[in-house]
């Protein structure tokens, strides 16, 4: 993904930003700008290169805040408020895409000063990209300031403003910064959460969902709380409801694996339900790469129908010789009297970025409803 941040797309910024400083009065070094911002960057990751290119632009745009960002909005490009930004990119015409990855860097950085403008700048490049990562500036540092003013925006046309609200807000936002305050007090913006739940647009009512779980790991019992207050009010009309209940099974889903007795209830969803749980492996070892099969035997040897919910660990040796447990998500079902189902799933042993593999002992579980009910060792080699 580096290499989202590269030399043309740099002279395509360069370019802009040389242009509409002209129109407003500004000459903006653009040699200087190209050969800073890409200086050696064949040798940096991704968020080394964008930080980069911020530096840059506070080195290269004017001094006064106010004129930057007067030039920065005006090298915008022009966009449909709620259009899909997956394809969306930097040209000729205008900026959008990764490279206001690092404008919003700059936006929030030094905006410290004039915290209304630094939010509708960013109200402006969240409408082309994201702007989760720069607005956290601020909130680190006049949190309760800038959601006076996010609470204006929870009524805005377009819903990737509205998503601002909750993502830019969440505490443990995955590539960013933390919000130690807002981790500790998750009830500075649950007023706005609870605006957002029922949003119109599915992107935001998940980025909600994603929040209320970041708050879980911290406050299971909160959430707990707000889990059974926003089930318990479901709108009337059927597809509301149904949204309302996915929103609230996302957002509970760090603490349904835990087996949370409380949010499970909420789900329907007994503690330590009478199961029958027999699990088996396609191979007792296995090379690195390769993919082993589970076959879990399930059965309801009761007289009532029982609800629940089948996920797997799988347990990774770790260099001092302990095993650390991911857990992954696998089925819900409801089995019917004296019902038995055979579920069957491949889980590969692949190489990946997040995770190092040490050869030896690795172990699966079977997780009904969050608790441990079968478990198998698998031997992990190496080649």
């Amino acid at each position: 993904m580096k290499n989202l941040f590269n030399k043309p797309l740099i002279d395509i910024t360069a370019g802009v930003l040389a242009k509409r400083s002209q129109t407003l009065g500004f000459a903006f070094d653009q040699a200087g700008f190209i050969q800073d911002a890409a200086k050696d960057l064949d040798s940096l990751e991704l968020k080394a290169r964008s930080h980069q290119i911020t530096r840059a632009l506070s080195r290269y745009l004017p001094s006064t805040y106010q004129e930057s960002i007067e030039i920065l909005n005006s090298a915008l490009l022009p966009i449909n408020p709620n259009s899909d930004l997956k394809n969306i990119t930097a040209s000729e015409q205008g900026l959008a895409g990764w490279i206001l990855m690092p404008i919003s860097d700059y936006i929030g950085i030094n905006g410290q000063s004039d915290i209304p403008l630094a939010l509708e700048a960013l109200k402006q490049t969240t409408q082309r990209f994201t702007s989760e990562f720069g607005i956290r500036h601020l909130l680190l540092t006049q949190p309760q300031s800038c959601l006076s003013i996010m609470a204006t925006w929870l009524d805005h046309e377009c819903h990737h403003v509205r998503r601002l609200i909750s993502e830019g807000t969440r505490p443990l936002l995955p590539w960013a910064m933390q919000l130690p305050e807002f981790k500790t007090n998750p009830n500075w913006v649950l007023p706005l959460l609870e605006i957002l739940k029922d949003d119109p647009s599915e992107y935001v009512r998940r980025s909600v969902a994603n929040h209320i779980n970041d708050i879980s790991k911290s406050h299971p019992e909160l959430v707990a709380e707000i889990s059974g207050r926003w089930l318990a009010s479901m709108p009337q009309q059927k597809d509301l409801a149904s949204n309302r209940h996915k929103t609230v099974k996302h957002a509970c889903r760090t603490l349904i694996k835990a087996g949370d007795k409380r949010v499970l209830e909420h789900f329907g969803f007994q503690s330590n339900p009478p199961i029958e749980v027999s699990l088996s492996l396609s191979k007792d070892e296995i090379n690195l790469g390769e993919s082993v099969e589970m076959s879990c035997l399930l059965h309801n040897p009761t007289s009532e129908p029982q609800s629940i919910i089948i996920d797997y660990q799988v347990r990774h040796k770790r260099a001092n010789g302990s095993q650390s447990a991911k857990v992954f998500k696998w089925k819900t079902l409801e089995l019917g009297s004296n019902e038995q189902v055979i579920l069957k799933k491949m889980h590969p042993f692949k190489v990946i970025t997040t995770r190092v593999y040490y050869e030896g002992t690795q172990g699966v579980d079977i997780q009904i409803n969050g608790e441990i009910r079968a478990s198998k060792n698998i031997e992990l080699k190496m080649k």
